[in-house]
Order: C-alpha cells, then structure tokens, then sequence
C-alpha cells in the first residue's frame, strides 16, 4: 500500500487497521465514514465467481454498501 500511494504522489493518507471486531468490510467502511472519506481503495484477490459465490466479497460488500466511491484495484498493483 505504501508503494501504491506513494506512485499516486499522495502525501496524506492513513493506512487504518482494526482488531477483528466484525467483519472486514464493515470495519473497512466504518473506517471510510469517521474522517468522511472521499474515496476507498481495495484490492481485489482476483477470486472466480464460484469461489465469491461461495465464499462471499470483501470487495463486493463494500461496493454495495459504500456512501463514497470506491477504487478496486488488481493484486499485482497494491
């Protein structure tokens, strides 16, 4: 991520990591709605549809439940 943000000439971001209160996309979201977020930027596993239809989207739950864009990226670019 450190990489990632500093080829965007980004000098101002905060990397938020949380203990395991609920699950991943819900805490990645309340952490977009305290400072008001403009934009959430994930990286997607490149899972296929049988394993998200299975297992679920961290990715696919934000997408639906963000109040601010979203940015998913490929794993190769974080």
């Amino acid at each position: 991520m450190a990489a990632f943000i500093a080829r965007l000439g980004i000098e101002q971001a905060e990397k938020v990591v949380r203990p395991d209160e609920t699950t991943v996309a819900n805490e990645i979201l309340k952490a977009a709605e305290e400072p008001k977020a403009d934009l959430i930027v994930v990286a997607n596993q490149g899972k296929g549809a049988v394993a998200r239809m299975v297992l679920g989207s961290v990715v696919q739950q934000v997408l639906k439940d963000a109040k601010c864009d979203v940015l998913t990226i490929p794993p190769e670019a974080a």
